[in-house]
């Protein structure tokens, strides 16, 4: 699968959205943008090892109640642009490992205002 229509995709009443897309290889075009995840806890591993994958905007993430994001992002080896400016981050627990094998995206094409993230690059 390489394109996923979530554009209907009802995320409402979801907590935890652990390993959600954990594993998609083939998938490179991804549109998130109408999640609701306001009661989301978790996202352990939600993109882990989408290898395809080159460029997330998740700005309309509200991660307000997320405590857990270890590895959310690690071995998606094509990411290369994403976009996280709006995540209130300051309430996280664990967020280590996030861009864990992503050797193709630079610091500086990452889009957040918390410099704890900055510092899980490897």
């Amino acid at each position: 699968m390489i394109k996923l229509d979530l554009s209907n995709f009802n995320t409402e009443k979801v907590e935890n959205m652990q390993g959600m897309f954990s594993k998609c290889y083939s998938l490179k075009l991804l549109d998130v943008s109408n999640f609701n995840t306001e009661k989301v806890t978790n996202m352990i591993e939600m993109f882990f090892e989408c290898k395809s994958l080159q460029s997330l905007d998740l700005k309309s993430f509200n991660i307000k109640n997320v405590n857990q994001m270890l590895g959310i992002f690690a071995d998606c080896e094509n990411l290369i642009k994403i976009d996280l400016s709006n995540f209130d981050t300051k309430h996280l627990n664990k967020i280590n490992w996030l861009f864990s094998g992503c050797d193709k995206l630079k610091k500086y094409n990452v889009t957040t205002k918390d410099e704890r993230i900055l510092k899980t690059f490897n």
